[in-house]
């Protein structure tokens, strides 16, 4: 439940720079993404920086809390880690998505912003590719049709 509170307020911050069905501006992403105002991965959290808080910070504190097994809880497949995959590895392609920009399709606005801050937290990572390579996971992937939404 720790990570899936976690993953709700990160998406309440996000929601805070880019606000649902808004397309966020490149100012509003490169801050979501690039800030490190709030540094405090490991440790106590600095309340004094509650508002600066943006995905480095909660990526760095998720980091921090897994395993690095590949799994978030007990070494297995847990809904937590379907809640990771969710947030950071879940598109809709065009044909899913009919009519729906870029921005309304990929985590966090942007896929490529996403998979780059993937790729300096390898435990999130794995977890996000071993729920992409389930063979169930890719069959509703695969089948799923269009998303009327």
């Amino acid at each position: 439940m720790a990570y899936c509170e976690h993953l709700k307020e990160l998406m309440e911050v996000f929601r805070k720079f880019a606000p649902w069905g808004v397309q966020p501006t490149d100012e509003n992403l490169s801050t979501f993404f690039d800030s490190a105002e709030a540094a405090d991965f490991t440790g106590p959290a600095v309340m004094a920086k509650r508002d600066k808080r943006a995905l480095k910070w909660f990526m760095g504190r998720l980091e921090a809390m897994l395993p690095g097994d590949g799994f978030a809880v007990g070494g297995r497949l847990s809904l937590a880690d379907v809640m990771i995959f969710n947030m950071f590895g879940e598109c809709l392609s065009e044909e899913q998505g009919p009519g729906l920009p870029a921005f309304r399709r990929e985590p966090f606005a942007s896929l490529v912003r996403t998979n780059t801050a993937l790729a300096s937290h390898p435990k999130i990572k794995a977890i996000v590719d071993n729920v992409a390579g389930l063979d169930a996971v890719k069959h509703h992937i695969a089948t799923r049709g269009k998303q009327g939404f």
